[in-house]
């Protein structure tokens, strides 16, 4: 295996993105490597078929998603900071999360992006590709899928 000196993680909270920053904890010990933890939160859609916020509207939901999001991300730096001596680095993005993780990858000189994967069970989630199986096509770096095993 290559010399791993920057791993990012992609979290959406979720069980699977827990397992996989536990995952890319481990690595980044073995490797002496440096482990970022991006969550990117998704633009607001300005505009609906009968309804057009204002712009302080759209601010003001903005502002509360990211405070959210920066709380939810701090519990989970936390969670793993100062375990193994690994430095852990937070970051948050407003935008497409595809694009922000694909940013975020050339911006830190990623070496390994590590994601959680989701169940499909439904028949939508069966027929559409999720987030995970679209950046391990494009992402410019090994890509390591975590499944979170209940045992």
């Amino acid at each position: 295996m290559k010399q791993l000196k920057n791993i990012l993680v992609a979290t959406d909270f979720s069980q699977d993105s827990r397992a996989a920053l536990d995952e890319a904890v481990l690595m980044a010990e073995k490797f002496k490597a440096k482990v970022y933890v991006l969550h990117a939160v998704d633009k607001i859609q300005a505009y609906g078929p009968d309804y057009f916020p204002s712009m302080e509207e759209i601010e003001s939901v903005k502002s509360r998603l990211l405070s959210e999001a920066r709380k939810k991300l701090e519990r989970e730096v936390k969670r793993v900071n100062g375990k193994r001596g690994v430095a852990i680095i937070p970051d948050l993005r407003y935008g497409r999360a595809y694009d922000e993780i694909l940013h975020e990858e050339s911006e830190k000189n990623i070496d390994l992006l590590v994601m959680g994967t989701h169940a499909k069970n439904t028949l939508w989630q069966k027929l559409s590709r999720h987030l995970s199986d679209k950046l391990a096509r494009q992402s410019i770096c090994d890509t390591l899928i975590v499944r979170h095993s209940s045992e």
